[in-house]
């Protein structure tokens, strides 16, 4: 089943080449969205400058959107897992991409619920490009899980020894 699976890519490609117009480019990210930067890829073993960079871009795309939603056969991972799981198999893609992809998204996006150092509860409501693991956070919760009477907004960046913890 997954090697059927696997087969859209060629059949998306299929399908554009047979429509005049359609630019070169996005026959190409349908057919090389799936292949990676050392070459594990499908369904041709693309390896680096092989791959479109345009078919870079939607492949960690790609991954990120697919990550952060359910599955049939798995529960969706948040945003921060999904990060962790794609600096963990780095190796699989273009850094400068990855580096835009923390910059824009962020580790911790806007709207992630955070758990500080301090067990307070908060939302992300801004992200520090220049350091992903220090957005600003809303504090919606105390420490006793209360709701806070006053929200407070904390730039993580400006409290070295304050960070998230979950």
């Amino acid at each position: 089943e997954y090697n059927q699976i696997k087969e859209h890519a060629l059949w998306g490609t299929e399908m554009l080449q047979a429509i005049v117009g359609i630019p070169q480019a996005a026959i190409d990210v349908a057919c090389q969205h799936h292949e990676r930067k050392d070459g594990s890829g499908y369904p041709k073993g693309l390896k680096g400058e092989q791959i479109n960079e345009y078919a870079v871009i939607v492949s960690i795309a790609d991954i990120y959107e697919a990550m952060t939603h359910p599955r049939a056969y798995r529960e969706r991972f948040i945003p921060y897992e999904v990060m962790r799981e794609i600096l963990k198999n780095k190796k699989h893609f273009a850094g400068n991409y990855l580096k835009i992809l923390i910059e824009r998204i962020g580790v911790f996006p806007v709207g992630s619920l955070v758990q500080l150092s301090t067990e307070e509860i908060g939302v992300v409501v801004d992200i520090n490009k220049d350091f992903p693991l220090k957005p600003t956070v809303k504090i919606i919760l105390d420490q006793q899980q209360m709701k806070v009477a006053e929200e407070a907004v904390i730039n993580l960046t400006l409290h070295p020894a304050l960070y998230i913890r979950k």
